[in-house]
């Protein structure tokens, strides 16, 4: 009887040891709180994800580690949990270092032998930088979106700031430039010198009260080399400071110490040598240098260069064709641009004065209202000639005005193709 007995022990001992070395073995994380949520068990993977050891977390709160009181109370909420697990629950936890990493957690209960709920078990991977990925990916995605629907810079700017620090998880983002909006002149904003930068645009995370911060940024400018703008400015590259309150370049520290402000980042908005402003973001936490961000951030300061030429190049077109327009309206000679279906696309004052017809009229009209029946056929067949690129250099022809009478033009007409498809004729 007595052997049987050492035998059981040593049989109930070794499948404790071997339970034990799974446990330590596990490549998840794993944690056992009693009932009040203080760690029982920990294993090494847990410890080495947090940065603990053993004993600075046996009996501790599991809170220290879990910051997510929603996923908590979840948990302190099921009656009861023995055929109930809650699976891959991402969550916010605190490393002992204070980053903030997502952990994908597990959660069942642990039955006893009297059958109670005395203890809870959580098994947890780590999903950072997967999350980090998807969060980067989503800026990225949303910047483009922004540029695409936004018909002017500032209009976009102010979206871009709100969309990477809500993605990212930053809590302000400001945009600095020199004398100039990204290229555009600042509404409202004095001309600064032309060494000196200014910030001419904010978000701040609604939840947080930084007035005193902003408004000190509102009012200052930055020389090349000062502060973190001008640091960026300076070397043209971008600049990661783990805390702002220990630089001692950062010129705002005082009211970043007030408004709780650590880590901040910034970088160029940059088209080849020429700087076209200043990205730069806050964070109320400490972060170490993270290079990929670094990486996203430099692709999306691209995307903002392609747009900034892009509204550039529309604008020159479009003062360009102002001042053709200019040109048009106050010619004496009647002109005329007709789409392929005969409708008007635009037709000069001379135009409207000479046939009596109103801009309401005019779009409800087509060419072959306003061209004498017996010329018809010969324009149609011009028409024709002149879509499928045949130029011509002169025309005669006869149009009615509104009120019937009969009018002999003469004059030049062409046609203009868009990827070798007509889209216009033009006529003088």
């Amino acid at each position: 009887l007595i052997n049987e007995k050492n035998l059981l022990t040593s049989s109930l001992e070794a499948a404790k040891d071997y339970l034990s070395e799974i446990v330590r073995s596990m490549p998840s994380a794993l944690f056992v709180t009693n009932k009040n949520g203080f760690i029982k068990t920990v294993n090494r993977a847990a410890r080495e994800l947090f940065g603990y050891q053993k004993e600075e977390l046996i009996n501790q709160p599991i809170t220290k580690i879990i910051e997510d009181s929603a996923f908590l109370y979840q948990i302190n909420q099921q009656h009861p949990l023995f055929n109930k697990t809650l699976k891959n629950i991402e969550v916010v936890c605190s490393t002992k270092r204070g980053e903030k990493i997502f952990v994908a957690f597990s959660c069942s209960a642990i039955q006893t032998n009297k059958k109670k709920i005395e203890n809870y078990i959580y098994i947890g991977r780590d999903i950072t930088q997967q999350q980090r990925f998807q969060k980067r990916q989503a800026a990225q995605y949303v910047t483009t979106r922004i540029l695409s629907e936004s018909t002017t810079l500032k209009q976009a700017i102010a979206k871009i700031l709100q969309a990477i620090c809500e993605n990212l998880g930053w809590v302000l983002g400001e945009i600095w430039t020199p004398d100039q909006y990204l290229g555009t002149p600042a509404p409202g904003k004095a001309i600064s010198h032309p060494t000196e930068l200014r910030c001419v645009e904010t978000w701040v995370q609604p939840s947080i009260a930084i007035s005193e911060f902003t408004s000190i940024t509102s009012q200052i400018t930055l020389a090349s080399g000062e502060g973190l703008p001008g640091r960026v400015w300076e070397t043209r590259s971008p600049h990661w400071i783990t805390d702002v309150l220990h630089d001692a370049n950062f010129v705002r520290s005082q009211a970043a110490s007030i408004a709780g402000l650590h880590s901040a980042f910034g970088f160029p908005i940059q088209d080849n040598k020429e700087i076209l402003g200043v990205m730069t973001f806050f964070s109320c936490e400490v972060h170490p240098i993270d290079e990929d961000l670094l990486q996203v951030m430099a692709g999306i300061g691209s995307q903002l260069v392609q747009f900034i030429k892009r509204k550039q190049a529309e604008s020159v077109v479009l003062e360009s064709e102002e001042r053709y327009r200019e040109l048009f309206e106050n010619a004496s000679d009647l002109i005329q641009c007709i789409t392929p279906e005969g409708r008007f696309v635009y037709v000069n004052r001379a135009w409207r004065k000479t046939l009596g017809y109103s801009e309401t009229e005019i779009a409800k009209i087509t060419a072959f209202d306003v061209i004498h029946p017996k010329h018809q056929a010969h324009c149609m067949e011009m028409f024709g000639r002149l879509m499928s690129g045949e130029k011509i250099d002169s025309v005669e022809t006869e149009f009615l005005t509104k009120d019937g009478k009969t009018i002999s033009v003469e004059g030049n007409i062409n046609c203009k193709f868009t990827e070798g498809k007509p889209v216009f004729t033009r006529g003088i």
